[in-house]
């Protein structure tokens, strides 16, 4: 039997990139990473999709239970103008969850369809794993909504912004006790002039300064500190900023909230350029064995993604000489840098990045030590190389 829809010419036009809030079944009980294919379904029309979640901090979920309407407020819905902050993974519902939660964030989604197709407005979407085992009669579909927009350039229409950090080290200070020098925070050859003016803090002190300028050829910046900030070589010196998820090349500029610093949602990704990805409160002495990964506060200390697929011949005990990795990364550029970071799982089995998987920021993790018996869908994490 084949199905259509009956539509006046030039009336609908076909869309690739689709904004829709997230409502959540509580029967699925998988995480999904931002960066992974879901199976989407518009109409009698089903097409694979890269899924992004983002939020607002200042939309919550309605938890009203009166049925009339006029004292319910307006639902949250998707507007182009807003920055909105990137979700890595979205976590499934649980009855505790609801129960705790008194007012749970709203949620949306990004879908970036493999093709196009035909979608009227606020058409019904539904969303689901359809990779899933099937023989382990779980329920597949992850959430459902109506279409809020349908973007042509994800580049021009859409703001998530995802929150990043580098870290650097007091070298000396100079004559005006104002003024410190500080290393490790860029290489030698990165273009720092998109990083002037942005503010930096010291983390022993907490006290917020600025970044002035460069100081030599090796990477080291000048940074102003309030009359008040008594800086001494060796303080801990953190630059936290945002950036806007499918920027185009040419424009690299960077964000900068009020309370980016008071912020402890603990979503940065840590990066120091010359030691690759760590955690935003990594101590000193940081160990990066086996046993240490495994207690490592996540949303502190790593980035986090999800087991997408085993691959490799799967050994007699069970277990698979590599997987391929979802989430941890929003693109393939972003991916690259990190090819030889350590990334281990929630059994403290320790592999490394190998290669990228694809164009959508999936990278292929092998264990070279015995393999590892992760499965699909379970956590992995990525620490500094």
């Amino acid at each position: 039997m084949e199905r259509g829809l009956a539509i006046t010419p030039h009336s609908l036009s076909f869309s690739s990139n689709l904004v829709l809030r997230v409502h959540q079944i509580r029967f699925f009980s998988l995480p999904c990473a931002s960066g992974t294919k879901v199976h989407v379904t518009v109409g009698h029309t089903t097409v694979m999709a890269k899924a992004t979640y983002f939020y607002h901090k200042t939309h919550v979920a309605s938890t009203s239970t009166s049925t009339t309407a006029s004292t319910s407020p307006p639902p949250p819905t998707f507007d182009p103008s807003v920055e909105y902050s990137y979700l890595a993974v979205l976590d499934p519902l649980t009855s505790s969850d609801q129960a705790e939660i008194s007012t749970p964030r709203v949620v949306f989604v990004l879908l970036q369809l493999d093709r196009e197709v035909l979608c009227p407005p606020r058409s019904h979407v539904v969303c689901s794993r359809l990779d899933t085992d099937v023989n382990k009669h779980v329920c597949r579909i992850a959430f459902h909504g109506l279409v809020d927009a349908a973007i042509e350039n994800v580049a021009t229409s859409i703001r998530i912004g995802k929150v990043k950090e580098r870290r650097g080290v007091v070298d000396k200070t100079l004559d005006d006790p104002t003024v410190v020098i500080v290393k490790d925070l860029f290489r030698k050859e990165t273009n720092w002039d998109v990083f002037r003016g942005l503010r930096v803090q010291n983390v022993r002190t907490k006290c917020v300064g600025q970044l002035d300028g460069p100081f030599g050829k090796a990477g080291k910046v000048r940074a102003v500190f309030p009359k008040d900030d008594v800086a001494v070589p060796g303080d801990v010196v953190v630059l936290r900023f945002t950036k806007i998820l499918f920027q185009d090349k040419h424009d690299r500029s960077l964000g900068q909230s009020p309370t980016i610093y008071n912020d402890q949602e603990g979503s940065a990704t840590t990066f120091n350029e010359d030691k690759g990805l760590t955690g935003g409160n990594k101590s000193e002495g940081g160990s990066t064995s086996a046993a240490l990964l495994a207690s490592v506060e996540c949303e502190k200390k790593c980035r986090t993604g999800l087991v997408e697929r085993l691959k490799g011949e799967t050994a007699a005990n069970g277990s698979n000489p590599s997987v391929i990795a979802a989430g941890l990364f929003a693109t393939a550029e972003e991916a690259v840098e990190f090819i030889g970071a350590q990334v281990a799982t929630d059994a403290a089995e320790v592999g490394y990045v190998e290669a990228l998987f694809g164009k959508a920021g999936k990278v292929r993790v092998v264990f070279p030590d015995g393999g590892t018996l992760a499965k699909v869908g379970q956590t992995l994490r990525l620490f500094e190389k």
